[in-house]
């Protein structure tokens, strides 16, 4: 059964940046006891950051290849890092960084496709790692000396992605032909094939809701299924991206799934009464953080959503996530995000002004709060109320933002109906003392049919706006304001994910 997941409500919430780190990283994982965040790069090096004082605070060297996985075990101490060579490393963290073993778990020499790379996953009670390498996924117990207990492999000796462990003793995973299996750890053959995907699965895992299990992919063909474990079939197909989907994340406590997608955007659905085959997961936001690049990677950490891309890792606050009724009519719905530290309610005239638009833009004024020694976020809320895709920019006509802020002009889609999320970045040096001559402006053309894929690059979004005047298509515009708050302005209130 495929349902498309169209957006009902959006999540009341602003986001702050206050983690933003920019490296080069192949992957990363979370340590809650420790409040560390671990993540390898293409050289072979690991590195520990501490989350409270966004400091590193270590490295290793584990390989001269690049580090494709890397895994806390929590229970020992212990890291385990995959890399592309093959092996695995693992060190001990107890009390000082000390090299317990190193394991070959296959040979490049086998592999015909140039996807090779070590994928792991950790059993969340069980002595237990698999590794995935080529075609092959082994089974090891470290409690008796890391031995591999059993092997398993495709009957079609297909190149295997990604691997996730479920608490009942099976697990999923995600091979180069699109299908998704599950297995046993009892057995070296597969259980079922899960078939539907059109293109790679790029992500995958398990998740509970209200005590019903299900495997949740994420797929190279912009879509993501969430899979009945006990029927072996799609229930729902989430389809509002407009990119492939890279990784994924379950909230429990929330509800609440996260996707990130090539295009660097992150996709908030809410999961309750997800076994309700009619009740398909609601697409309640998008958020798009201004570094650039694919969300390669997304875990929970200190109360906040950690985001990984290529070139930078990011930790953001989702505050006052609310789930309030809203009118299902699309025409009677509007983004009442809870702003306190960026504006005050929108006027009666502004609402009116914004919303004749083909975006509604909220806010209207942008409101950097005090942030000493860093850049300054500001969040900017875009909901396309059209029944058609809608391509923005976001511009300084005046030529003056280059000075004060990052990465203008922002441009990308917002999918018709939803609300996408794009944070404005304030240099340091460049603080605002009062409102300024900016002439920011939002401008929104619809994308019709020429563009159903993201803008690759501000060139593209360029071209497109160009085109759209010189054949006389509409290209709406709002006018923003930019404006420093001093900090006995600042108000918020969190909920932590």
């Amino acid at each position: 059964m495929h349902t498309w997941s169209y957006i009902s409500q959006p999540i009341l919430s602003t986001v702050k940046v206050h983690v933003y780190i920019e490296m080069h990283l192949s992957c990363l994982d979370t340590n809650r006891a420790k409040q560390w965040i671990i993540i390898g790069d293409e050289n072979g090096h690991v590195g520990f950051w501490d989350y409270p004082t966004q400091k590193k605070v270590d490295a290793l060297k584990v390989s001269a290849s690049r580090v494709t996985c890397i895994r806390f075990i929590e229970r020992k101490q212990w890291i385990v890092a995959g890399t592309e060579d093959g092996y695995l490393h693992v060190y001990s963290y107890e009390t000082r960084f000390q090299k317990i073993t190193s394991l070959r778990v296959g040979a490049i020499e086998n592999l015909e496709s140039r996807a090779a790379h070590t994928h792991l996953a950790i059993h969340p009670t069980q002595p237990y790692l698999l590794s995935v390498y080529g075609f092959k996924v082994k089974l090891w117990d470290w409690d008796v000396g890391w031995e591999c207990i059993q092997t398993f492999e495709n009957e079609e000796l297909m190149t295997i992605l990604r691997v996730a462990f479920n608490p009942n003793d099976t697990f999923a995973t995600a091979s180069m032909d699109c299908t998704v299996e599950v297995w046993s750890l009892d057995s070296p053959e597969f259980i079922y094939t899960l078939v539907g995907h059109s293109s790679i699965v790029n992500c995958l895992d398990f998740f509970t809701c209200d005590d019903q299990e299900y495997l949740v992919t994420g797929s190279h063909d912009q879509t993501a299924k969430i899979w009945d474990l006990q029927k072996m079939m799609c229930i729902h197909t989430l389809e509002a991206f407009v990119s492939p989907v890279m990784s994924l994340l379950y909230q429990p406590d929330l509800q609440i799934l996260i996707t990130g997608s090539q295009d660097g955007a992150i996709y908030l659905w809410s999961t309750r009464n997800c076994g309700n085959y009619s009740c398909p997961p609601a697409l309640n936001r998008i958020i798009k953080v201004g570094c650039a690049g694919a969300v390669y990677h997304l875990a929970c950490v200190m109360g906040g959503l950690l985001i990984g891309k290529e070139n930078a890792v990011a930790i953001i606050d989702v505050d006052d996530v609310n789930y309030q009724e809203q009118p299902t009519d699309k025409s009677e719905q509007q983004l009442s995000a809870c702003t306190t530290h960026h504006a005050g309610d929108m006027s009666k005239q502004e609402k009116a002004w914004s919303k004749s638009k083909l975006l509604d833009v909220h806010p209207l004024e942008l409101r950097f709060p005090y942030c000493p020694n860093e850049p300054i976020p500001c969040s900017l809320h875009l909901t396309n109320n059209t029944d058609e895709n809608v391509a923005f920019r976001l511009v300084d006509k005046s030529g003056k933002s280059p000075w004060c802020f990052t990465k203008l002009p922002l441009c990308g889609i917002v999918p018709h109906g939803s609300t996408y999320t794009l944070t404005v970045t304030m240099k340091e040096e460049m603080k605002l003392k009062e409102e300024t001559d900016f002439d920011l402006v939002i401008q929104s053309s619809l994308l019709g049919d020429k563009y159903i894929e993201v803008f690759n690059d501000q060139s593209e979004s360029d071209t497109f706006f160009k085109e759209a005047k010189l054949f006389g298509n509409m290209v709406h515009e709002v006018t923003l304001k930019a404006v420093y708050v001093q900090y006995g302005e600042i108000t918020s209130e969190r909920i932590y994910l």
